[in-house]
Order: C-alpha cells, then sequence, then structure tokens
C-alpha cells in the first residue's frame, strides 16, 4: 500500500496542468540544494582545519559537543519554516476502504525520506570516520553519530506534531523566532551555553551504548505520539476545520476617507490577515526590522566616511521589506476574485492604487518601528528616512510595473514556503532593480559631494514620485486595462 500511495502522489505531479512551472521551480530549487549540500559536504571533509581556523579550537570533538545544540536549534528553526506536514494528503484517502493505520504510517514513513533528514549524518559522518574509529573504536565512533543522527529525527517527528498542531500561525511563528532569537543573543554576548550542559552527554555516547539506546527510543517515542495524533484527528472534518482560513475583522477606520481606493485598501489588508499565506508574509516583514541588527553594530561594516554605503541595501529592505516581498505577487492575490475588480467601474484603477495606499501605510510602520536604530546613530535613522521615501516614491512603482508581467493564479490557502504558485520569472529578476536603481541615484551623488548629499537626492526623488503618484501609478493602470482579458483568462485556469 505504501508504494501504492507513492504510486498515485506520482500520477497525480504528472497529470496536474501546472506541471510545467513545477518543473521549472523544483529545476531552481534543485540547483540551491544540490549547492547546498557540496557546501555540507566540503564543510564535512574539512571539519577539523575548519574548526580551528574559525573558533581557534584545538579540540574539534570538544567544541561540537559544547556547541551542537546550537545547531539542533537552527535545524528545528528550519524545519519548521521549511519542512511539510503531510496532514493535507489525508484528505485525498480517508474516503478510501483502507485502514486509517494503513495511511497515516504510509504518510509517516514517506515524510522520513526528506533531504533534512541527512543533513546531520552527511556533515559528521566523514569526522567521525576520519578522526573518532582511530580514537575511540568503530563502535564508539558511529555509536556518537548514531546519537546525533537520531537527535535530528526526533527533531523531525517534533517538528511534524508541532507544525500539525499549531499550525503556521502567527504566535507559533514568534515563539520560535523568539527562541531562536534568545538562544543567539546568549552566544553573541558569551552570557551562558546551555550546550556545555549536554557536552558530558555526547561524550558518554563514545564510550556507552545507553546514550544511543535512550535517543532511539525517545525517536520511536515521538514518531508514537505523532501516529497518535494523526491517528485520531484523521476525519475529513477535523481536516477541513484545521485547513480553513483564520477570519479576523480587520476593520480600519483610516481607510474610510479615501473612499473606492480606501475601500480595496481595506479588503486587501483583511485579505492578509485572513489568510496563512498572507499572514506570513506580514509576519516575515516584521521579523526583518531586526535585520539591522546584524550590519550596524558590526564594525566590518562600519566606514570612515559619514557611514557605509551598504546602509542603503538594508534601509530598503528594513522599511519596504513588505512592499517588496508582497507586492511581488501584486495581482496573484486577487486571481481568485479578480473579475470583480474588472466588473465594477474603476475597479482596477482603485485595486492598483488601494494596494499603493496600503504599502504606503505598512512602510511608514516600518519605518517607525525602525525608528529605536537611533542608538547606533542619527546616520542610520537618516538612512532609513531616506529610503523609506525612495521605496513609496519609486520603488514601489518599479514593483507594480514588473509583477505585472504575467501574473500567475495562486491558492490563498497554501503556506507560503516551498509554495511556487504565483511566481514566475518577474519575480526571480525583481530583486535586481529594487537593489540597483537606489545606487543608481545614491553613489553618484554620494561620489561627487558626500553620503548626506546622496541621502537628499534618494529622498527629493522619492518626495517627487509621491507628489506625481497618480500620473506613475497611470502607466501600470493603462498597462492593466490593456491586459486585463488576457490576465482573467490565466487566472480562470486550475492550478
Amino acid at each position: 500500500m505504501f508504494f501504492t500511495f507513492l504510486k498515485l502522489q506520482l500520477l497525480k505531479a504528472v497529470r496536474s496542468v501546472s506541471l510545467t512551472r513545477n518543473l521549472v521551480g523544483a529545476f531552481f530549487v534543485g540547483l540551491f540544494v544540490l549547492l547546498i549540500f557540496l557546501y555540507l559536504i566540503g564543510l564535512a571533509v574539512n571539519m577539523k582545519p575548519v574548526i580551528k581556523a574559525v573558533f581557534g579550537s584545538d579540540e574539534p570533538l570538544k567544541f561540537i559537543n559544547a556547541n551542537i545544540l546550537n545547531l539542533f536549534v537552527l535545524e528545528f528553526m528550519y524545519r519548521f519554516f521549511l519542512q511539510k506536514p503531510p496532514a493535507f494528503e489525508l484528505a485525498g484517502f480517508l474516503h478510501l476502504p483502507v485502514k486509517r493505520t494503513t495511511i497515516v504510517h504510509s504518510l509517516l514513513i514517506k515524510s522520513v525520506f526528506s533531504p533534512f533528514n541527512i543533513i546531520i549524518f552527511l556533515i559528521f559522518l566523514p569526522f567521525a570516520t576520519i578522526d573518532l574509529v582511530p580514537e575511540y573504536g568503530t563502535v564508539g565512533a558511529y555509536s556518537w553519530l548514531a546519537t546525533l543522527v537520531f537527535i535530528s529525527w526526533i527533531l523531525h517527528w517534533f517538528t511534524l506534531y508541532f507544525k500539525t498542531r499549531y499550525g503556521d500561525s502567527i504566535l507559533s511563528i514568534l515563539v520560535i523566532f523568539l527562541f531562536g532569537l534568545i538562544n543567539f543573543l546568549m552566544g553573541y554576548y558569551n552570557w551562558m551555553n546551555p550546550g556545555e550542559l549536554l557536552s558530558p552527554f555526547f561524550e558518554t555516547a563514545l564510550v556507552s551504548a545507553w546514550v544511543p539506546l535512550l535517543v532511539i527510543s525517545s525517536s520511536l517515542f515521538f514518531y508514537y505520539l505523532i501516529f497518535s495524533f494523526y491517528y485520531n484527528n484523521a476525519y475529513l472534518e477535523e481536516i477541513a476545520q484545521s485547513s480553513g482560513n483564520t477570519y479576523i475583522d480587520g476593520s480600519l477606520d483610516f481607510f474610510s476617507r479615501f473612499g473606492l481606493v480606501g475601500e480595496f485598501a481595506e479588503a486587501e489588508w483583511k485579505l492578509i490577515l485572513r489568510h496563512k499565506k498572507s499572514r506570513n508574509f506580514l509576519l516575515i516583514s516584521i521579523l526583518f526590522l531586526f535585520y539591522g541588527v546584524i550590519f550596524y553594530g558590526n564594525p566590518e561594516f562600519q566606514s570612515e566616511r559619514s557611514f557605509s554605503y551598504f546602509y542603503i541595501f538594508i534601509g530598503t529592505f528594513v522599511t519596504g521589506i513588505f512592499m517588496i516581498q508582497y507586492g511581488q505577487l501584486f495581482l496573484s492575490w486577487n486571481s481568485q476574485n479578480f473579475d470583480f475588480y474588472m466588473s465594477r467601474p474603476d475597479g482596477l484603477t482603485a485595486l492598483i492604487r488601494g494596494k499603493y495606499l496600503l504599502f504606503v501605510m505598512i512602510s511608514f510602520v516600518c519605518f517607525l518601528l525602525s525608528v529605536p536604530y537611533v542608538y547606533y546613530g542619527y546616520d542610520v535613522i537618516l538612512v532609513h528616512a531616506a529610503t523609506f521615501l525612495f521605496n513609496i516614491g519609486v520603488t514601489i512603482h518599479l514593483i507594480i510595473n514588473l509583477a505585472l508581467w504575467k501574473p500567475k493564479p495562486m491558492d490563498l490557502s497554501k503556506g507560503s514556503f516551498f509554495n511556487y504558485e504565483g511566481v514566475g520569472l518577474a519575480q526571480y529578476l525583481m530583486i535586481i532593480p529594487i537593489v540597483i536603481v537606489p545606487y543608481i541615484v545614491f553613489v553618484p551623488v554620494a561620489l561627487i559631494f558626500d553620503g548626506y548629499a546622496g541621502l537628499l537626492a534618494l529622498g527629493v526623488i522619492g518626495s517627487i514620485g509621491m507628489i506625481y503618484n497618480e500620473k506613475l501609478s497611470g502607466f501600470a493602470v493603462r498597462r492593466l486595462n490593456r491586459d486585463k482579458y488576457q490576465i482573467s483568462t490565466s487566472f480562470r485556469q486550475e492550478t
């Protein structure tokens, strides 16, 4: 039955009308995954010299045992954001005359065949073979390796349980983010290294068999936990309830003063709050507000000039990340009700300008929330102010016009991670002008005068773009009205 399920999944993928787009997306993902695995293999083969060169430790085993917890924290975070639970595949099999135990076991076993489950094995297998076998013997070295691998499997089962139980809600993502942030800050400021408390546990795995047996037993327990949860909730009603959208009022009186434009902007805001994928984009924008912490306090990014030119890149993303991420799928968010906007008088015009209004509002909120960066100097706030004005005056129009090039339909009920619905060639290329155009304005002025003059040029051009917003958005309006029937036809195709 397991292989029957695999065959059905393969037929589903091959017969999909979006097979070509899925293959293109899988090709780029495959290249990225291959690159990552090549880096991992390179790290694995050179583990000992890398630890000595980067961390200055002459005892790589002791260093790994004391810091492996940080790697597992990182693994849990990327598993949470990237690993997909198999829950939604249940709906296609529960109505068949097949035992629920068979279905659940098959789905869980299928989830084992994931690249995430071999990362730890790839990283530490050469180290265990080359460095540990001569000193601790084959049994000791591979007992230690098995302990790490099965802890990774525990994280696999726990992540499936956590995501299925709590979903991709904003609260759960914030908890994960704060957990990772606290762990990072403890290590960055040398407050405490919790991994040192667990170091004796991994050292014991080299000389005793009870440690890997304990970890294997824990892995089986977590498998039973996730199996029991899936089995007890494997009903179509439960799946429909858990996969449904979250209905939040989300009304804002601020938009009412802008007429039809404000009405559509408020509808877009409600769409963002009520769907899992759009909420994830909003949350990512909040997390990107901390992006500057990595660079502003780092001496490597300081400059003898007034400020580092790299700050322009940071300011662009901190103040405009929502506009950049959400805006790249500009019309795809409305693919399911695009005909409604076409049927309204000036509906497409109001749709574009309503989205512009919403982007400006959220970017302004991001700018206000970035004010505490004044801790790193007033230069940072000046950079954020200039990039904010440039984003809402110039960059936003670049995004809108690029996103109108062959937009793709999208299902809002699906998650955002490794979901390529709505993504086309324009979305891959869009980042280039977003990054380059601010520097085209800033760098010549900064080289002739100074960095502050470059910021003034960004702010002035951005302000001019705001003043002539209606004329600039008119280009997108005319283009959308010209191609609306073609776009509407493409949105009606099944994904």
